[in-house]
């Protein structure tokens, strides 16, 4: 076996230089693997936008209407479109009902999370500004405190 006259420690160094540039770039390919998923669901949704009537004809509703469109924000439109290209028999009304019946707890946790610590330093803010509040402050921390539970169900 040739190691160039390197001792062990040497080759065991430049092994572990090796394997650190190794994950370096699996981590870097995963990301772009990721982007690349992305941006491939935006070059269908665009597709898909441009090869059907999107707004409909005389005939037929169409995907959306002005009003639905202009009620949607970014994700809720990418989510109303994925579904209707996944379900282009399903009517928009019946498939945005779906969508906001869609479940997910771990966001609705993390969410609840964020506005209860908000609630709390509303709560600390306050404390150190105004006295006589203990009222308005006991009110606000089973504000946070229904946050946090409510996130749960």
């Amino acid at each position: 076996m040739n190691n160039d006259g390197l001792t062990l420690n040497q080759l065991a160094e430049r092994n572990a230089v090796l394997v650190t540039e190794v994950e370096k770039l699996r981590a870097e390919r995963d990301q772009l693997a990721a982007e690349n998923v992305a941006l491939s669901k935006d070059a269908q949704r665009y597709r898909f936008i441009r090869e059907r009537d999107m707004f409909g004809s005389d005939n037929e509703s169409g995907l959306l209407s002005w009003e639905e469109l202009t009620e949607l924000e970014c994700n809720e439109f990418d989510g109303a479109l994925d579904a209707r290209m996944n379900h282009p028999s399903t009517g928009f009304i019946e498939l945005d009902a779906k969508l906001q019946a869609r479940k997910t707890p771990a966001t609705d946790r993390i969410v609840a999370e964020a506005e209860a610590r908000g609630v709390e330093k509303a709560i600390a803010h306050l404390e150190k500004k105004f006295s006589n509040i203990g009222v308005q402050i006991m009110n606000l921390q089973w504000l946070a405190d229904s946050l946090r539970e409510g996130a749960d169900k």
